[in-house]
């Protein structure tokens, strides 16, 4: 059973440092994206464009900081615990029966 919570444990961590990573990357393309509306907004004098476009572009690009900053720290802290941690102790033992063998893997997980 510890086996199978760690396991999901690290599958989790992994998937939400990878949705941390791409979502940052989406929101910084978001970004850059109104950033050219918004300089495209100023060479034509649009002022309610320039706005919007202005307000979406630091929004976008403060969430994109976020999720890298977010993810970043995770993958730190994932790296730190994963070198940092003791390593499982495993046995593996066969034993003779009457009709052949028994084997079994023990250990910490």
């Amino acid at each position: 059973m510890g086996a199978i919570i760690g396991h999901k444990t690290g599958s989790t961590a992994r998937g939400a440092i990878i949705g941390a990573a791409v979502g940052g990357a989406a929101a910084g393309l978001q970004a850059k994206s109104a950033f050219d509306k918004e300089r495209s907004a100023s060479s034509a004098g649009d002022l309610a464009a320039y706005d919007s476009n202005k307000a979406t572009a630091g929004s976008m690009s403060k969430v994109a900081d976020a999720l890298f900053v977010g993810g970043g720290l995770g993958l730190g802290v994932g790296t730190w615990l994963f070198f940092t941690s003791r390593p499982a102790a495993l046995a593996f033992e066969v034993a003779p029966t009457p009709g052949g063998a028994v084997a079994s893997i023990s250990g910490g997980f």
